[in-house]
């Protein structure tokens, strides 16, 4: 009989010890913060391996023990997954069945062109500048993907977009494209149809007002500027489009700038430039296709992110008068007098 409760006595001190060494390991913090990436086809194994490595476990066989009793291999999502400092096996197990994979993200701002881009994701670690601009400047960068014109200057549609360690420079390529096409669809294709003009028109004038005004209010109304000097033939008479034109660009557009003939001068050229200027949004594109109904043809910084808009070439004239040519050399902008149009 002793025996019996002494076999007892021993089952249940192992059981409590067994118990408090599992709730201890379960609520034990480990490790600094790391990230450690989960591939996909990854076992639980494997998984462990991984832990190991970064230091987030000190008891490997417990650790997958307790993954398999949660089940973490039926529910495991590949990526790249933070934890710490201090994460706990318990912590570990929850980020993982939750597939909380770490969100690397990078965002294009609207205007940018694909020189900028280039900026970003080089900065991001996703690209390299040379490679990214070889192929999105190449002269069938566009064709090759059902677009129209040559390189994909204005089709890397801004936006902000997700990434993993592993995404390449074609795949990001791909996803801006992509979302392009969403964005374009074919109601505004019959719309550019409409107005006259090809779907790529369209985007090299969304480019341009993008490049405008940062107002989205005055975007229809600049947009119905342009649409009218295009009827009429009148050059756009764009600053933006010149500086697009110019390599090496220093932040100055000089008269001689103006007077140098070239595609994307549009002092001396009417109609567009040969390609977008810039990637344009969604608004941009929305007022390239809904420009307001104007007489106006010409309109001027006011120096306060806002245009003051005119009729006639003598209205345009006061109005550069008034705020250009009459301020300071000091508080002029850079931009030579910014007359945007400046007129024929």
């Amino acid at each position: 009989m002793k025996l019996r409760w002494w076999i007892i006595l021993i089952l249940s001190i192992g059981a409590g010890y067994f118990a408090y060494d599992i709730l201890s390991f379960l609520h034990r913090p480990l490790g600094p913060e790391a990230i450690i990436e989960v591939k996909k086809g990854m076992g639980i194994a494997s998984v462990v391996r991984e832990l190991e490595k970064a230091g987030l476990t000190d008891s490997p066989r417990k650790m997958d023990f307790y993954l398999r009793y949660r089940d973490v291999g039926a529910r495991l999502k590949a990526g790249e997954y933070v934890f710490g400092p201090g994460a706990t096996p318990e912590a570990i197990a929850d980020k993982l069945l939750k597939g909380e994979v770490l969100r690397r993200m990078f965002t294009i701002p609207e205007g940018f062109s694909v020189k900028d881009v280039a900026r970003i994701l080089t900065e991001k670690g996703i690209a390299t500048t040379d490679s990214f601009l070889k192929k999105a400047l190449a002269n069938d960068a566009a064709g090759k993907r059902g677009l129209e014109g040559t390189t994909l200057e204005g089709y890397l549609f801004p936006d902000t977009y997700e990434y993993s360690k592993d995404t390449t420079e074609d795949q990001v390529i791909a996803m801006m494209v992509k979302n392009y096409k969403k964005h374009f669809d074919a109601a505004m294709t019959q719309r550019a149809q409409e107005l006259g003009m090809s779907p790529y028109q369209i985007l090299t004038l969304a480019s341009i007002i993008e490049k405008e005004t940062g107002k989205e209010d005055e975007r229809p109304l600049i947009s119905g500027v342009f649409h009218n000097r295009l009827k009429r033939g009148i050059p756009l008479a764009t600053d933006p489009s010149v500086i697009y034109g110019i390599p090496n660009f220093d932040g100055n557009i000089r008269k001689a700038d103006l007077e140098r003939d070239g595609p994307y001068n549009t002092y001396l050229r009417s109609g567009l430039p040969p390609t977008p200027i810039a990637n344009p949004g969604a608004k941009s594109l929305q007022a390239a296709l809904n420009p307001t109904q104007t007489d106006y043809l010409y309109f001027v910084s006011r120096g306060d992110g806002s245009h003051q808009f005119s009729r006639t070439i003598e209205e345009h004239q006061q109005a550069v008068l008034k705020y250009q040519l009459s301020k300071p050399p000091s508080s002029q902008p850079s931009t030579s007098p910014s007359t945007k149009p400046a007129g024929t």
